[in-house]
């Protein structure tokens, strides 16, 4: 599944993995956005909200906006959120590995002991967990400023990063407190283990990727030369990592693979430009990114779909070049 300007403005849109047989799923004036797979794979949950953005992280209240799901085929399109909440963090939602819950971020106005910490256009956001049938709403963390979700592989435990305090915290599901994990290490980019007793993340204090014990605690670099990064995730089988720097305006982003033990970096060739969104296929053989001209301006900036062969370093283009094409995610 992806995001593509093609028609005009952000709809979703899904596609084989080599590229064949795109197909519109979704067809509205609003933006359509951040496309997440349900574990079974016969759901799509996405974002829809008002193209018109307050200083880049709220949305603009609109009728429409909210969490939506559309079947694998375009039919049955439901909204889970209800009509009152309809301003939302450009942070996209995270549908637990069980199948029951998806988490989202809503912004709302700060009050009270919340102006501490707010944002500079005065809002903060609280983190919802939804059923997929819209049931279950439930607030499970309250004044914070979120800018990544990601589920345990259990499902029992939620990550969430708090921005710009640059804290890691950890919350059940359950409603429990909210737990701060590496204060030390301001963690940022974080990506769970398959075995969910381990994560990775990259430190903003040394600049370098740590893979870090739940259990105690520990954490050991696995990388030894300062990076700037701007994603990170681990493989399926999780035997590496692959990450993505951060080039400065004008500078090509790169794409690299570490092994999960630590070691030098290899970076893949087969694509450069400006590199975004990387997702391990399921198998752990592909890595699919969204790579735009370095040159490439706007809000959606004209860029395409490739899939990176990682043990061959060779990329296959998955997209033409009709306008922004990105935000992919592989189906289960």
């Amino acid at each position: 599944a992806f995001v593509s300007t093609r028609d005009g403005n952000p709809d979703i849109f899904v596609m084989d993995g080599d590229g064949q047989h795109q197909r519109r799923l979704t067809d509205h004036p609003a933006a359509d956005l951040y496309p997440v797979w349900s574990p079974d794979g016969t759901q799509i949950a996405f974002l829809r909200l008002n193209e018109s953005l307050a200083f880049g992280r709220m949305t603009l209240s609109a009728e429409d906006n909210g969490l939506y799901l559309v079947s694998a085929d375009g039919s049955g399109e439901v909204r889970l959120t209800p009509p009152e909440m309809t301003t939302f963090a450009l942070v996209p939602p995270a549908w637990s590995p069980d199948g029951a819950r998806l988490a989202f971020v809503v912004s709302r106005r700060a009050v009270g002991d919340e102006t501490d910490i707010m944002r500079m256009d005065n809002t903060v956001e609280d983190v919802y967990l939804v059923a997929p049938d819209g049931g279950n709403l439930t607030r499970i963390v309250k004044g914070a400023l979120v800018n990544q979700l990601a589920w345990s592989p259990d499902s029992q435990y939620l990550l969430f990063r708090s921005f710009p305090e640059q804290k890691l915290y950890l919350v059940s599901q359950d409603s429990g407190e909210p737990m701060s994990l590496y204060e030390d290490s301001p963690p940022r980019y974080v990506t769970w283990s398959p075995t969910g007793q381990e994560i990775a993340f990259y430190s903003d204090q040394d600049k370098l990727i740590y893979r870090a014990s739940l259990e105690s605690g520990e954490k050991v670099a696995l990388t030894h030369s300062p990076l700037s990064l701007s994603a990170l995730t681990w493989s399926p089988d999780g035997g590496q990592l692959a990450f993505v720097t951060a080039g400065g305006p004008g500078e090509p982003r790169e794409l690299y693979v570490v092994p999960a033990s630590g070691g030098d970096p290899v970076r893949l060739n087969a694509v450069d430009e400006w590199l975004s969104w990387p997702a391990w296929s399921p198998d752990g053989h592909w890595l699919l990114l969204t790579v735009m001209e370095l040159t490439a301006e706007g809000r959606f900036p004209p860029s395409a779909l490739y899939a990176v062969e990682v043990a061959a370093d060779r990329a296959m283009r998955l997209t033409g070049e009709d306008g922004f094409n990105g935000m992919g995610a592989w189906a289960p």
